[in-house]
């Protein structure tokens, strides 16, 4: 098992998400970053329905109470196993009473642990993710806090000891997210949709797991009168009367009544998940085509490296451990 000695800013367990409840009322949730979580589990032998832990802004600190392997993916923090500092995007292992800790994230938003086969906790409604405002699925329903065990599955799959990094919003330039046409798409004017491409936003300290909100001009002409509440899902962008977007985001509500312009493409989601307060972006339409081929882009492709291992050496009367991975560029 793992052991919680801090639990961060906001850690919890999350998987792909609740899906089959949303009929019910109950979010999806899941992880944020789809692509970078999917990331960790094909690191550590997990499969895609695995479950890990999502670090929001400041990580954890884990104690590994045995032997496993783990791989950290996401926004940029300092990693260190025993106070050696550990690299990302890549398959790792721990003993047992090795402590990692995971400071502050510097760029993006949110990073991932994934250990082995996958965090063990009771599905729910089958899935291990955590639902917030319920209370239910992850660890007892709630955040990671001191003092938390985690069991942990066993790796079923081969694994892949290296990715190459993935993108992430850069400080200080614009981000691109593209999106596709919404369900009333057509009831804006043809100066508001100009106006939705072509304004710069900044993503509002109000954001969150739910969805994310900008700053910016509000969009004119908006649409009239009240529409009947239907679906949500992640990646609708939203339009209220303030005239300023709300990207629907993991822990998005399961209807809503506010028009919908534009939904993000699936292969942004990673992009929209890494985007930290004050962050600038812009979205840019885009068609069926292009969303589909930027997805089939995005396809993980993993770095071949052979398994670790691990030396005891002997320099000037001093012992060392040593662990070697060999890594085919």
């Amino acid at each position: 098992m793992i052991e919680v000695l801090s639990g961060g800013l906001l850690t919890t367990v999350q998987d792909q998400g609740r899906f089959l409840s949303m009929s019910d009322g109950l979010s999806s949730c899941g992880c944020m970053d789809p692509l970078c979580a999917r990331m960790a589990l094909m690191l550590t032998g997990a499969g895609e329905d695995a479950a890990l832990l999502e670090m929001t802004l400041q990580g954890a600190v884990i104690c590994f109470h045995r032997e496993a392997m783990f791989a950290l993916t996401g926004g940029e923090a300092d990693f260190c196993l025993d106070d050696v500092p550990v690299p990302m995007n890549r398959t790792l292992s721990a003993r047992p009473g090795q402590v990692l800790s995971i400071g502050a994230v510097s760029l993006g938003m949110r990073c991932y642990l994934s250990v082995s086969g996958g965090i063990d906790v009771p599905p729910v409604l089958g899935s291990r993710s955590t639902d917030l405002k319920s209370r239910l699925g992850g660890y007892l329903g709630r955040k990671l806090q001191a003092g938390d065990r985690l069991r942990f599955l066993p790796s079923t799959l081969p694994w892949h000891g290296m990715f190459p990094p993935p993108p992430l919003p850069a400080p200080g330039e614009v981000t691109t997210l593209r999106c596709m046409p919404g369900p009333q798409h057509a009831l804006f004017s043809p100066e508001a949709l100009a106006a939705f491409s072509e304004n710069i936003y900044t993503v509002s300290p109000d954001s969150d797991r739910m969805g994310i909100r900008f700053h910016g001009t509000a969009l004119p002409g908006q649409v009239s009168g009240s529409m009947i509440t239907e679906g949500v899902t992640m990646g609708t962008i939203q339009l209220p009367p303030s005239g300023l977007p709300i990207l629907m985001m993991a822990d998005h509500q399961t209807t809503g009544g506010y028009p919908k312009i534009a939904a993000l493409i699936s292969a942004d989601l990673h992009l929209a998940a890494q985007l930290r307060p004050g962050d600038a972006c812009r979205f840019l339409p885009v068609t069926a085509d292009e969303a589909e081929q930027a997805r089939l882009e995005q396809k993980l492709q993993p770095v071949p490296v052979s398994p670790p291992r691990r030396f005891h050496i002997c320099i000037n009367g001093h012992a060392y451990d040593v662990t070697a991975q060999e890594i085919t560029c």
